[in-house]
């Protein structure tokens, strides 16, 4: 869930057939749900097992979000439009896959800076992948990943990334994720 505008918020959920669907809802300042969705847009129809995918904001009323597709073994990352009042755009902007064999996937995307974003996922092996991408502030997606590191090569599943320093050279982040043996690490 991730606010686009006062009173708007958008969600990404799993609906009855297996579409990865984004919906937008308004909740008001005491918590009350509106009565009825505001807008949705099926970002990826019939994925056979697309779990925990994740938003960030790219720029005022656009919106990436990443997300893997096991019916293609993809992980990608999208690009969409919002408006402050929660309407979505009709199409997606700009697709980029960023590993065409990631059955495990489960990506996370998080900005590091208005234009550098970065996301984690698990590659086929289940070991942990970490890249940074470009996005435009009108959310076109750059063909060329900036970098990309394997950071486990054991196992590594459900990976959270949180930025600590995106000022300094390199740039400080930390991985959360699940090891081989359902534990936490960082």
């Amino acid at each position: 869930i991730i606010n686009v505008g006062t009173g708007y918020f958008a969600i990404l959920y799993i609906g009855t057939a297996g579409d990865l669907i984004l919906a937008t809802v308004d909740i008001d300042s005491v918590g009350a749900i509106g009565a009825a969705i505001t807008d949705s847009l099926i970002i990826d129809a019939n994925p056979t097992s697309t779990v925990y995918p994740s938003i960030c904001l790219v720029a005022s009323g656009y919106y990436a979000i990443a997300f893997s597709d096991d019916t293609d073994n993809d992980t990608k990352v999208v690009t969409i439009d919002i408006s402050s009042a929660g309407a979505i755009g009709a199409a997606l902007i700009d697709t980029l896959v960023l590993d065409a064999t990631a059955l495990v996937g489960n990506p996370h995307i998080t900005p590091v800076s208005s234009t550098t974003f970065i996301v984690a996922w698990s590659d086929s092996a289940a070991d942990g992948q970490v890249a940074t991408l470009t996005i435009s502030s009108a959310g076109v997606i750059t063909d060329t990943l900036l970098d990309q590191f394997e950071y486990n090569t054991i196992q590594a599943t459900t990976p959270i990334v949180i930025v600590i320093d995106s000022t300094s050279s390199p740039l400080i982040f930390a991985i959360v994720y699940t090891d081989g043996n359902g534990d936490g690490q960082i």
